[in-house]
């Protein structure tokens, strides 16, 4: 009997083993969030970008409209202030990279301020009130809340002497090849000034990719210097996938250092 018990009991540990193992696999394919699970998704941040000028009539409308609207999104959206430069309308925020950033979405049609969500998704110019700017917000939102995205985004932030160093890591979900992407990353600051709470304060060169495949991940080092006078220990880091194509936000994460 004892033979008879011992080999029953090998088995049955032989059979819970394999009923874990099986287990374990289920519920890696269904994860949502695995790369290599074809069905899986994540909900898409709203990436709202606006670009203004302190000195311009109507930005004043829009800088404490956003600082209302933040209030109400919460974490479903990131919100970036690029400071354009204008010789008639200073601006001591005033970027030389966010002239760039504009140039990407528009070169001919200026006119801040000028707010896109996810990219050229949405856009809403000019703002002529506090209320008028806040509802065409709400308008926007309204329409790009909710959706999924085929992306996964995580970094890690080295400060170093006078640079910041992200290592991105840009993961397709889905079932889904991708062309044309790049990542690229902001730097934010709170002021502590009304209006001013989402202020860029440096942009990271783009780091683009010519093809992802489904279930894959591609990795990017994204350096810049952190300007003379600057408290990067006050910065928030935005990073954020966007198609070449059509210049949609297709993913974006907030990372505090």
């Amino acid at each position: 009997m004892t033979g008879y018990k011992q080999i029953f009991l090998s088995g049955l540990k032989l059979v819970v083993m394999l009923l874990l193992f099986q287990g374990c696999a289920d519920l890696e394919r269904k994860n949502p969030l695995d790369p290599k699970n074809s069905a899986s998704k994540q909900d898409r941040v709203v990436l709202v970008e606006a670009f203004v000028n302190d000195s311009t009539p109507f930005t004043p409308f829009a800088l404490t409209a956003l600082d209302y609207f933040a209030t109400q999104v919460g974490f479903n959206a990131i919100i970036v202030q690029y400071h354009v430069p204008a010789q008639q309308y200073p601006d001591n925020f005033a970027l030389s990279g966010a002239l760039a950033r504009y140039g990407f979405y528009e070169t001919v049609n200026r006119a801040v301020p000028d707010v896109f969500f996810n990219g050229l998704n949405q856009r809403v110019q000019g703002a002529s009130s506090h209320a008028s700017a806040l509802e065409r917000f709400q308008a926007a939102m309204a329409i790009e809340a909710g959706n999924i995205s085929l992306f996964t985004i995580e970094a890690d932030v080295e400060t170093r002497a006078n640079s910041m160093v992200l290592d991105v890591r840009l993961a397709k979900l889905g079932s889904e090849d991708v062309r044309d992407v790049f990542v690229q990353a902001v730097a934010i600051e709170n002021t502590g000034v009304s209006g001013h709470r989402f202020v860029a304060r440096q942009i990271w060169p783009a780091r683009s990719f010519s093809f992802i495949g489904n279930g894959k991940i591609a990795t990017a080092k994204l350096t810049a210097s952190i300007p003379s006078g600057a408290n990067a220990a006050l910065w928030k880091i935005v990073v954020f996938a966007q198609s070449s194509q059509n210049k949609e936000t297709l993913q974006a994460i907030l990372v505090n250092q």
